[in-house]
């Protein structure tokens, strides 16, 4: 560890200011074996810190690996442009599987049964499902993000206290997380 210090020392980096745990990794033993170990860590030298004077590291919650990510985050005013905000509408194919989004397609042609004659009339009502795909997909979306988030901030406390009392625990609720993050991933496919 010395030998790491003199050297960050030598080439003029400093550790970086941590927020919470520092432990990045466990070997997830369930016994006496158990331990868990800080194997990174976020440097910066003297004239970085001073520009970025906010920064801070932080230990996420590893969702799915015995592994933690390392988050830094400097803040910087990125405004985004309107062009950008704006993304194309595009049907996703899963949603074809989902029984609640051809409920919310078929209520939303019953409306115009018989007025979808002409193109300019089916243009219309492809108009109107499309309103309500994106507010359906976004609702969805935000449902999944929120269960996301629940499990890992459950995840991150159970982490915290990570010892062979709670591997298992921790192991379930990595699955659980991972399959909510496949669902939002083939969401966006």
């Amino acid at each position: 560890m010395e030998s790491l210090r003199g050297a960050l020392k030598k080439c003029g980096l400093y550790d970086m200011g941590w927020e919470g745990s520092r432990f990045t990794w466990s070997n997830e033993h369930g016994d006496s074996t158990f331990i868990k170990e800080r194997l990174d860590r976020g440097v910066a030298n003297v004239e970085w810190i001073n520009m970025f004077n906010k920064a801070k590291v932080e230990v996420m919650v590893a969702r799915t690996s015995d592994h933690k990510p390392i988050l830094i985050s400097c803040w910087k005013d990125c405004k985004r442009s309107n062009n950008e905000s704006q993304r194309m509408f595009r049907y996703e194919m899963a949603w074809g599987s989902d029984e609640e989004c051809k409920q919310r397609v078929k209520e939303e042609w019953s409306k115009d049964v018989g007025q979808c004659i002409n193109l300019k009339e089916i243009q219309n009502c492809l108009q109107k499902s499309q309103v309500v795909l994106s507010k359906w997909c976004r609702l969805k979306a935000s449902e999944n993000e929120k269960k996301i988030r629940e499990k890992t901030a459950v995840l991150k406390e159970l982490q915290n206290d990570e010892g062979q009392h709670n591997v298992n625990d921790v192991k379930i609720l990595q699955r659980e997380v991972g399959e909510l993050l496949a669902k939002e991933s083939e969401m966006w496919r």
